[in-house]
């Protein structure tokens, strides 16, 4: 159920204690939702222990929530202790669990604070291309071209086969890193191997890569393309055309560029 806002969902509670509906985990769901999506960490706090007074056992989506609230302000200490609590009590964590608490590493471009997560949840919880999609999001923010390589090499072999999200998260490393041309053609052609197909996003960061610049540029003011040799810009129209060709729809940005080619 969705509310507007937390006096809605605390209208809504009151009226259901008031009809003696009994009380779960689920029913504390949406006021810890809103508290964490408005950055109220200590409303959330003040939830959790009314619903713990209340006899109500947290569940693993409770415990996923109240992580987020921490993460919303920036507060890792304050997730890790509820990721312990979590494990402590013998709650199992899923998936989403694990992914939500390795965004606050990955924020930072904290590359072996995000692997370390992983390396820890291991056997517990099941490995997801997401999570390593987020470690890649770290690699990106580190400006880390090795790391990410190698990150990209260990997915196929964790039972976790690379996605479209995941190289262009690479392709993204490589260019932040200043890698060369010839090792972002590489891992485009190991993509196509891979039968993983293009999207658009891939489409505007294969763009990035060809002309050398940033198209997130663009938002702020034009790019010149002075710099890009005249093979660049003819290998720029040609992966423009082909994803049109594909009906692969282009982003803002890569429409942008389109236009300053």
């Amino acid at each position: 159920m969705l509310f507007r806002s937390h006096e809605d969902a605390d209208k809504l509670y009151a009226e259901m204690r008031e009809a003696g509906h009994p009380v779960s985990a689920s029913t504390f769901t949406p006021l810890l939702n809103i508290a964490a999506r408005m950055r109220q960490l200590d409303r959330a706090n003040l939830i959790l222990s009314e619903m713990k007074k209340d006899g109500v056992d947290p569940n693993a989506h409770t415990y996923t929530v109240m992580i987020k609230a921490h993460s919303k302000v920036g507060d890792f200490d304050g997730a890790m202790q509820i990721w312990q609590e979590m494990k402590e009590v013998g709650v199992q964590p899923t998936p989403h669990t694990l992914l939500t608490l390795m965004k606050i590493p990955m924020i930072k471009g904290d590359v072996d604070g995000v692997e370390r997560l992983m390396e820890e949840a291991a056997g517990k919880v099941r490995i997801e291309a997401a999570h390593f999609n987020c470690l890649l999001e770290a690699c990106c923010r580190r400006h880390d071209a090795a790391a990410a390589l190698r990150v990209l090499e260990r997915m196929g072999k964790n039972g976790a086969p690379a996605n479209v999200i995941s190289y262009t998260l690479v392709m993204k490393a490589v260019r932040r890193s200043g890698g060369q041309y010839a090792d972002l053609e590489l891992v485009r052609k190991q993509m196509q191997a891979a039968g993983v197909k293009e999207d658009r996003f891939f489409v505007q960061q294969w763009l990035s890569c060809i002309l050398d610049v940033d198209l997130t540029d663009l938002l702020e003011q034009p790019v010149s393309l002075e710099h890009v040799s005249a093979d660049r810009l003819d290998s720029a129209r040609h992966l423009i055309e082909n994803a049109l060709t594909q009906g692969i729809e282009l982003t803002s940005l890569t429409n942008s560029a389109k236009e300053a080619l």
